[in-house]
């Protein structure tokens, strides 16, 4: 049997998904396998959410790991 695809993310999904690992303590690593999220994906999406912040001139989180 294959693995079923998970549903989409929004934008707005994925910027909570970012902060909440950033908030979490864990590196992006850890924080994927506990909530079952592609690592790639995910360092994709950061690096999306994390650049957008900077052009819009929100403030980066100051303890982002980057791995």
């Amino acid at each position: 049997m294959s693995k079923q695809r998970a549903a989409r993310k929004s934008l707005t999904e994925w910027q909570a998904l970012v902060q909440k690992q950033t908030n979490s303590g864990l590196s992006a690593a850890q924080f994927c396998e506990t909530h079952d999220i592609g690592y790639v994906s995910f360092c994709r999406w950061r690096n999306k959410v994390l650049s957008e912040q900077v052009l819009s001139g929100s403030k980066e989180p100051s303890n982002t790991r980057q791995e």
